[in-house]
């Protein structure tokens, strides 16, 4: 069986020196890297090979590793023959070599996306700070809109400040890896290995070195293609993998894992959240952009998400170079479906429909993907993997052989009879015409208000059979359509409010849509 070590460095570093020191029979090794795992943030590399010794103790300098790696990352297996004594590293000058220009590149990409989302924040900040008071004159009545921004001002500044040094401390972790990058090549970077090792009888041990790098990393460029019936999705995906190891890579086992590895992996506490009226202890805490709506169902998948995708053919990349891995292609099977949303646009967009995308390689965090339909390329989509629910949806761009029309046919205010309140009642009327000569399937999507007020009341009337979402107001059609023909349909709402109060409609002054009659 084999013995592995981990290494506690920061105690047998000065140990591993001071022995080194003492044994000038010291051995040279070089073993070959075999297999590097490249994750998002980090790479971990692995040298196997052997060396033959001589009976007792003898110390073995590994050379031909990266330039840095993780100390406490580092990780020695023997064969069963040599027992592992100890083990210590030391920095030695590196031969000339040349800067990593592209894997800086996309550091320095990095580094801009980052200072930009901190100067966002501090606009963001900066906005709501100027906003804490009200104009003169506007205070009474407030009370309720007092109450909400306040409450809104101690949950978001809190979590301005915590994103902030969230992604500064990010930042200068990726400033770090640059520097040490940038100098990976030149200057006294190199590192070697030095294990002392015991036999019982001279041979040749087997040994495994392990260690992470962290100036190695990888991004996923994924790209969409789906035919013109629409009926699948193909998924082809391109990684770019930048060598700043300082190491070039001969015939390496490449494996991409699709995730980025924290170094603190400790679970969090969760802490009493105290409430009173001056003040609170505990917050809020974490809250998502994104909302995931409706419950999945159904039986459970057999594909699990992969998070690790392994490089069929051996793989070279010298030292400071990037190398660019075509991934297996992905096909899903599809259903065409078209959306039109006419409130906001009057183009009607033709997406896929893809369900079974949970074994789908692709990237834990927001990405954009190009996106090719029937052969021609539409344009880049933005895909969030986290808010998938049941199935995802592609857009493949506007079709502009359907048309959509939105009216208002009916915008009536007076007071209601029985109790006196305020009352407005708005009809409007969407028209979709099908100019296709094969049928087609539209989603038609509006909306009614959602009150904010305990006062206000928001009531739909009719909706020519649309779905509604009461918690967001989205009113859902499903219209079926044959080719070259035309559908309507309309709904009506009406708000009731206390009599002297003004409820803001924010009515555009001039409303332009097409008719078909």
């Amino acid at each position: 069986m084999p013995h592995r070590l981990l290494v506690p460095l920061l105690l047998l570093s000065a140990a591993g020196r001071g022995l080194a020191q003492s044994t000038p029979e010291a051995v040279r090794a070089s073993l070959p890297l075999r297999s590097v795992t490249v994750a998002l943030n980090q790479a971990e590399l692995e040298h196997r090979g052997t060396v033959t010794l001589p009976a007792g103790r003898s110390t073995v300098w590994v050379e031909g590793v990266a330039s840095s790696f993780s100390d406490q990352s580092l990780q020695v297996e023997t064969s069963d023959n040599a027992q592992l004594l100890t083990v210590s590293s030391e920095a030695v000058r590196p031969p000339a070599g040349r800067t990593p220009t592209d894997s800086l590149s996309l550091l320095d990409a990095r580094l801009r996306r980052l200072d930009a989302e901190v100067k966002a924040l501090e606009e963001e900040r900066n906005f709501l700070l100027a906003n804490r008071t009200l104009p003169a004159g506007t205070q009474a009545g407030w009370s309720t809109e007092l109450q909400k921004g306040a409450t809104f001002l101690r949950t978001r500044l809190p979590d301005i400040q915590t994103q902030t040094e969230t992604l500064t401390a990010r930042r200068q972790q990726l400033a770090n890896r640059r520097t040490l990058l940038a100098n990976g090549t030149t200057g006294p970077q190199r590192l070697r290995v030095a294990l002392l090792l015991e036999l019982a009888r001279p041979g040749a041990v087997s040994l495994t070195l392990r260690y992470v790098n962290t100036a190695c990393l990888w991004e996923l460029r994924p790209e969409i293609r789906v035919p013109e019936s629409g009926r699948k999705l193909i998924v082809n995906s391109f990684a770019k993998v930048s060598n700043g190891s300082g190491l070039d890579w001969t015939n390496v086992q490449l494996r991409l894992k699709n995730e980025e590895v924290e170094p603190n992996v400790t679970k969090p506490d969760l802490t009493p959240w105290a409430m009173n009226f001056r003040s609170s202890t505990g917050g809020e805490g974490r809250v998502d952009k994104f909302v995931v709506k409706g419950n999945a169902s159904g039986k459970a998948t057999a594909a699990e998400p992969s998070s690790v995708y392994t490089v069929p053919e051996p793989v070279s990349v010298s030292q400071g170079n990037d190398y660019l891995a075509r991934l297996a292609e992905q096909t899903l099977p599809a259903r065409p479906e078209y959306v039109t949303i006419p409130k906001l646009s009057e183009k009607v967009f033709l997406q896929a429909k893809v369900t079974g995308w949970e074994g789908l390689f692709l990237p834990d965090e927001e990405f954009g993907a190009n996106v090719y339909y029937a052969g021609a390329y539409v344009g880049e989509t933005e895909i969030d993997p986290r808010a998938f629910n049941d199935s995802l949806e592609i857009s493949l761009g506007h079709d502009n052989l359907i048309t959509v029309g939105r009216t208002k046919t009916q915008d009536f205010n007076g007071k209601a009879a029985l109790n006196g309140q305020q009352r407005t009642q708005v009809t409007y009327e969407i028209n979709v015409r099908n100019r296709h000569a094969q049928a087609v399937r539209v989603r038609v999507l509006d909306q009614i208000p959602v009150s904010q007020e305990s006062d206000l009341k928001v009531k739909l009337e009719s909706s020519d059979g649309a779905e509604l979402d009461e918690a967001s107001g989205k009113l859902t059609w499903l219209l079926a359509l044959a080719g070259g023909t035309s559908k309507r349909v309309r709904f009506t709402f009406t708000v009731e409010y206390p009599k002297g109060r003004t409820v803001d409609f924010q009515r555009p002054r001039t409303i332009r849509s097409p008719k078909f009659r």
